[in-house]
């Protein structure tokens, strides 16, 4: 029996022994490893610890996952670096657009300064009777409180 390969089939190994076996998939590993724990570290600060965390040294692991999975699918894409890929992208991609578009606060607006006429305003109090801010414009100071939810 003859064995007829094709040029390809000889670049195809060549470029596969380039690669040690293992490297792939610890680059894979690695990079989903360090794409969740950027993501889930910083919300895990933010949650306890400090409330104002700063997301950078986080996004910056984060993007050190994403790049040693991009570099684990160059060197032999195949069924596991698609399938570390696919979760790492996911998550990191996801926690640097949560923490840099979606939670952006909007600019400050400006608010009524000191002795200036306060817009017309009419709520109901607790009783649900209609109260009206000039109503008490002249006899002091007003303190309105809003609760945030229900008593």
């Amino acid at each position: 029996m003859t064995n007829i390969s094709s040029p390809t089939d000889g670049a195809a190994t060549a470029a596969s022994a380039a690669v040690p076996t293992g490297r792939y998939k610890t680059l894979a590993w690695s990079g989903l490893a360090l794409s969740a724990l950027g993501g889930i570290a910083y919300f895990a600060v933010i949650g306890g610890l400090l409330m104002r965390a700063n997301a950078v040294p986080f996004a910056v692991v984060t993007g050190i996952g994403l790049l040693l999975t991009t570099v684990a699918i160059f060197q032999r894409p195949g069924k596991l670096t698609i399938l570390t890929a696919v979760p790492s992208y996911m998550l990191g991609l996801g926690f640097i657009l949560s923490v840099f578009v979606l939670m952006k606060l909007p600019a400050p607006q400006q608010g009524l300064a000191v002795g200036n006429v306060p817009p017309p305003l009419t709520l109901p109090n607790q009783d649900g009777q209609p109260i009206s801010l000039a109503d008490y414009r002249g006899k002091g100071p007003v303190l309105l409180v809003f609760y945030r939810g229900h008593w």
